[in-house]
């Protein structure tokens, strides 16, 4: 009986002992979710909910961001372009916003800052979205955007060959839903959402006070195939929604069931063709489509650039600092001022934005930084 005690003692000591290392060393790492705020869009799917201003908040960082009048993380749009400005538009994903980062200054906010310092006539306008299957909305709505904004240039990330899933996003009680077109409605869900949130069950509470329990958690969500998330899966935290919500991640109506969504995959072919077409039509409007990437894709670099005329690799080089390893590849601040620094040059040098609109300030800065990578 005494070895009992003794070991009972020596196993609570360890809990209280891993209790605390994990509240103090680990704090970031297992900290409740917060996501975006999302307002349904019949072209987009969604935005963000208007005039909000927020965290976004993960395991990797804690950014700050705030939502202009029109749905975007951005200053507020003029829609009258001035005289004798070069007026880009970019329709990005995630990492495009900015707020998937580790600061504010994601590499378009980089890029407004020196155009203005500098005085080029030139202007970004970020219409950016979280969201890597949206090519086909994208290309949708820069038609609106053409004629609304009359820009010279709409900027889109290239995926290649197409994927497109349409779905829509909302946001109830702080809980970010994603709309698959399941069975199940959204007031069900909302619902479902509410007995997770007004009930207290030993489940709750663990999470709330235990940071052993979200680490379990956290290994359940991420390391789906690990062995302890499959016992977790079988006999314990049976409905992984539950954990989603506590957590404050993003959730779906229903588990995921074949054909649950409409989701299209084009062939290259027919992704080429759908690239080339929308860029025809932007070009009749006076806005010339762009499509770039800002890390080396090789398969792009071979298939789209001899066949689509508008294809602008930035062919940055990428590095582990450029993101945040295994918790989340979203660019870093280190890899948006990489971005950034290849973005300005590369806008001159190759031609993308005519001569005129830079300052001579910008000219020489860019002509010494060319002289000093032909001479390295």
């Amino acid at each position: 009986m005494k070895k009992v005690k003794i070991g009972g003692l020596v196993l609570l000591s360890l809990i209280i002992v891993v209790e605390i290392t994990l509240r103090l060393c680990c704090y970031e790492k297992l900290r409740k979710w917060k996501g975006n705020e999302y307002v349904k869009d019949e072209k987009l799917g969604y935005r963000y909910r208007a005039n909000y201003e927020g965290y976004f908040i993960n395991v990797a960082y804690k950014n700050k961001y705030k939502v202009n009048s029109s749905g975007f993380i951005w200053d507020e749009f003029i829609e009258k372009k001035e005289s004798g400005m070069f007026r880009i538009l970019l329709l990005g994903n995630s990492d495009d916003t900015g707020i998937n980062s580790d600061g504010f200054d994601c590499y378009p906010r980089l890029l407004q800052k020196k155009f203005k310092e500098n005085g080029d006539n030139i202007e970004i306008m970020n219409l950016s979205l979280d969201g890597a299957t949206r090519a086909i909305r994208e290309l949708n709505f820069a038609y609106e955007c053409a004629t609304k904004y009359n820009p010279d240039m709409i900027l889109i990330n290239a995926r290649y060959p197409i994927t497109d899933r349409v779905h829509a996003k909302s946001t109830y009680r702080g809980v970010s839903i994603i709309s698959h077109h399941y069975h199940e409605s959204l007031k069900e869900t909302e619902a479902f959402i509410d007995s997770v949130l007004d009930n207290t069950t030993a489940t709750s509470l663990a999470y709330d006070y235990s940071y052993i329990f979200r680490y379990i958690c956290k290994v359940y969500l991420e390391r789906p195939n690990y062995p302890l998330s499959t016992f977790l899966r079988k006999h314990i935290l049976k409905n992984r929604r539950v954990i989603e919500i506590l957590s404050g991640r993003l959730i779906g109506h229903l588990e995921a069931k074949p054909g649950g969504m409409y989701h299209k995959d084009y062939t290259k072919e027919e992704s080429l063709e759908i690239y080339l077409e929308a860029s025809d039509s932007l070009e009749r409007m006076n806005a010339k489509l762009v499509l770039f990437n800002k890390y080396i894709y090789p398969i792009n670099n071979k298939e789209l650039k001899p066949y689509l005329k508008n294809y602008w690799p930035l062919n940055v080089k990428f590095k582990p600092e450029y993101s945040f390893g295994k918790y989340d590849m979203h660019s870093s601040q280190k890899g948006h001022k990489a971005i950034f620094e290849m973005f300005y040059r590369k806008l001159y040098t190759d031609e993308i934005v005519p001569e005129k609109y830079f300052s001579e300030k910008s000219k020489n800065e860019i002509r010494n930084i060319e002289k000093e990578l032909q001479t390295n």
